[in-house]
């Protein structure tokens, strides 16, 4: 029996490594780069996160295929004056490539935003060069907070208005998104959100607007929907 169970596993690892070598993965680190106008000048940060981007594998031969798309980084962390900070978080960072490079030669999407000939548009989006703005209307979501160590305090911010939510004075000049070969960034979020591994569940509950639920998906707010795997994600 134990020898029948070794050979088993043996084929079965040789299958895998089969159906992996016929099904190929792409991957990149992907740079965002988010500068703010403020009353003291410009502020500017980024964040290297990396994508990896595969065919789902399947040993059950009736089993749709798929993309399967895993994305491991942080928030942008910007310091502004007054000790205040904005956060460009990384929800929807799994498409953030698509958002911005969809249109270069090569690389496509469908509606929805997943990948067209996605084994051709990986490929040309992880050699790519330089550094392009995102779309206007595929903005990252900005946050801040009122009190940096209250999770309840942290407020939504319009990029297209700054100004209502951080005072006059600010705006958002650019946020962009870069290929690169520089280190994943580690360690920023966690330097100002210190409470931010122990903190569970949602940042801010829709049970302090609206009382105890349950509520309707319409009635919460985005920012009632912030966890913190909308600042720090590692690989699955």
């Amino acid at each position: 029996m134990k020898k029948f169970l070794i050979g088993l596993a043996l084929v079965v690892g040789i299958m895998i490594l089969a159906f992996r070598s016929a099904y190929p993965t792409f991957s990149w680190n992907q740079k965002v780069t988010v500068t703010v106008n403020t009353p003291n000048g410009e502020a500017s940060a980024s964040s290297v996160g990396r994508m990896v981007v595969s065919e789902k594998v399947s040993l059950g031969l009736a089993e749709a295929g798929g993309i399967n798309s895993d994305f491991e980084g942080e928030a942008v962390v910007i310091a502004l004056p007054n000790e205040r900070y904005l956060f460009s978080l990384i929800s929807g960072a799994t498409s953030f490539s698509l958002e911005v490079f969809g249109d270069v030669p090569g690389v496509r999407k469908e509606a929805d935003g997943s990948f067209v000939q996605w084994d051709e548009s990986a490929r040309r989006i992880q050699n790519l060069v330089g550094a392009k703005a995102f779309p206007s209307e595929h903005l990252p979501m900005l946050v801040t907070f009122d009190d940096i160590n209250d999770p309840t305090s942290v407020k939504e911010v319009d990029p297209a208005n700054l100004a209502a939510t951080l005072g006059e004075g600010y705006s958002l000049k650019s946020v962009t998104l870069e290929i690169t070969t520089e280190a994943i960034t580690q360690g920023e979020v966690v330097k100002v959100l210190g409470w931010l591994y122990s903190h569970k569940y949602r940042l801010k509950s829709p049970d302090l607007r609206l009382g105890k639920g349950p509520h309707a998906a319409s009635d919460i707010l985005p920012e009632e929907e912030l966890r913190r795997s909308n600042f720090i994600r590692s690989p699955k």
